[in-house]
């Protein structure tokens, strides 16, 4: 199985939280509402919504192949994927 880990580090500063492994292998990470999320996803086929601590939320959205990327919409509470068909 293909997995990653994410480390979150404040810039100049310590890690924060522990470091988390994921059961996927990540295409993208991206923060979310101003550094208080973290959206990742790539090989499970979602987009999954983690604390700034690296704890998994949630997933906000599936596809149904890989997602290779994802943006958020600037003051809103949007999400967008992108999958190749």
């Amino acid at each position: 199985m293909v997995s990653g880990r994410i480390f979150i580090y404040i810039c100049g500063q310590q890690q924060v939280g522990n470091d988390r492994q994921l059961d996927y292998d990540p295409c993208f990470v991206g923060w979310f509402s101003k550094g208080e999320f973290l959206l990742a996803g790539g090989s499970n086929k979602q987009c999954n919504i983690y604390s700034r601590e690296g704890v998994q939320l949630g997933v906000v959205g599936s596809q149904p192949s890989w997602v290779w990327s994802a943006e958020v919409r600037p003051d809103a509470n949007c999400v967008v994927s992108i999958v190749r068909s």
